[in-house]
């Protein structure tokens, strides 16, 4: 999975990793 890009709101980057790591679990 690419690394989240540096613009765009903290809150979505990290909405858009966690919900992948909770599938992947």
């Amino acid at each position: 999975m690419a690394p989240p890009p540096a613009k765009g709101g903290a809150k979505t980057n990290k909405r858009v990793l966690f919900v992948p790591t909770c599938l992947a679990k």
